[in-house]
């Protein structure tokens, strides 16, 4: 059985963590898994990415008894790689999605904040627990949280590791949509998504990751995707109706 589980069916890809005896604790194993969904997905060219945990729960977040192991040299690299893999999901060409029950914390909510959009239960519980650990969001999480939520409020999640609701983060917007059945939910918006233009939304997304964000790079990306074929056919497609 494998740590991660791949399906990919008509635009949409699912990518489901499989621990759920270790509440889908994130181990080499599972960023192995997620690093060759990821490379599966784009293979299939998958406009939709969902991702989820078997068993109830999202992901608890690292598995720490890895952290036992590690010299500073090891900790660097996992830190490094768990940096670039969440990277590699943020840029992903397509919509990404997190499907979260039961709960996402620690490096299960920097999986999740990675995504551009997150459901979750009311109740389910959200955090970066790290500092109570003597840690910290070693995957991206510091830079991801408090970009949007802002400082104020990131840092106090971040400095206190306080546990939120899934209703509290939604209040917050931490959390885009509350269902009960998040998984469910996802793959509404994902067969909604499906028929929107990949290069479109590319596009949007690798400008919204500018450090300072550009008019002429806006511009430059719009004469290109504007005058591209692909925007011609969904331009004639409205122009008829």
């Amino acid at each position: 059985m494998s740590d991660v589980d791949y399906k990919f069916e008509d635009g949409v890809s699912i990518i489901s963590i499989n621990r759920p005896e270790k509440k889908n604790s994130i181990n080499i194993e599972v960023m192995n898994g997620i690093q060759l969904s990821l490379e599966n997905a784009l293979k299939d060219r998958a406009k939709v990415l969902i991702f989820k945990g078997n068993g109830g729960f999202f992901s608890a977040g690292a598995d720490i008894n890895q952290f036992f192991d590690m010299d500073e040299n090891k900790a660097f690299e996992f830190s490094l790689w768990g940096n670039n893999l969440m990277d590699r999901i943020e840029r992903y060409p397509g919509v990404t999605l997190s499907a979260i029950n039961g709960g996402a914390l620690g490096g299960g909510l920097e999986l999740a904040l990675s995504t551009d959009i997150r459901i979750s239960t009311k109740n389910a519980k959200i955090g970066l627990p790290e500092v109570t650990l003597g840690i910290f969001p070693g995957w991206g999480g510091i830079k991801r949280i408090t970009r949007i939520l802002g400082n104020g409020i990131g840092k106090y999640l971040l400095i206190t590791g306080k546990y939120i609701t899934g209703e509290e983060a939604y209040n917050l917007g931490l959390i885009n949509f509350l269902d009960e059945d998040p998984e469910n939910y996802a793959m509404t918006i994902a067969q909604n998504l499906k028929n929107h233009s990949s290069e479109a939304i590319e596009t949007i997304k690798l400008l919204l990751l500018q450090d300072v964000y550009s008019e002429q790079l806006e511009a430059a990306y719009f004469g290109k995707i504007v005058t591209s074929p692909i925007a011609k056919e969904y331009l004639q497609k409205f122009k008829k109706k």
